[in-house]
């Protein structure tokens, strides 16, 4: 990653901070805390850039999953969903419930259009998404917009199928249920 998004990533690192998680840091010390194993291909897993837990890892109610991007979102989908299988296997075997949240990072919103008419524009993150009302955190739900023959709906993270061991693959469904959100600075 280029020194910018190195930049971006910490101040992504600093906000899920001040939100109140624990976090973990970093492509391999992700892997290591959740047992993240490739079956196939090459060693990146397509992991997300932070997770965060709340209170802490041992007692945690709630995770974020956080991946820093500028616009491809798409691959961040990925990330996203990876790492929330693991947490959501890990918590599993533990037999704890915890809520996991996803969030795409994000630097800028650039404004769409998403009808016919000109004043039918909407703020995107990035490719076929654009974003809802922010949250009382500032956080915005990500919602696939849709084309002409399926109406907008929000937006959903997905497993890497093909590259993650079994125990991990069967979380895709509830992963594609969990909500995404995106954080722009300002």
């Amino acid at each position: 990653m280029a020194a910018s998004g190195d930049a971006q990533e910490a101040r992504a690192r600093d906000f899920v901070r001040r939100l109140g998680y624990e976090v973990v840091l970093g492509e391999a010390n992700i892997k290591a805390l959740l047992q993240i194993k490739v079956v196939q291909g090459k060693e990146d897993t397509n992991c997300a850039d932070i997770v965060g837990f709340k209170p802490n890892f041992k007692q945690a109610a709630s995770a974020l999953v956080c991946e820093s991007k500028r616009t491809n979102v798409e691959h961040a989908l990925v990330q996203l969903g990876n790492v929330a299988a693991a947490v959501l296997e890990h918590f599993a075997i533990a037999r704890k419930p915890c809520e996991v949240i996803l969030l795409v990072y994000g630097s800028t919103l650039r404004k769409v259009n998403i009808g016919d008419s000109t004043d039918s524009t909407a703020d995107s993150p990035g490719s076929i998404y654009i974003v809802g009302e922010p949250n009382a955190g500032r956080m915005r739900p990500l919602i696939d917009a849709g084309t002409d023959d399926r109406k907008a709906a929000p937006a959903s993270a997905c497993v890497d199928m093909k590259r993650l061991d079994v125990r991990l693959t069967k979380w895709g469904e509830r992963v594609a249920k969990l909500p995404v959100y995106v954080y722009v600075e300002e």
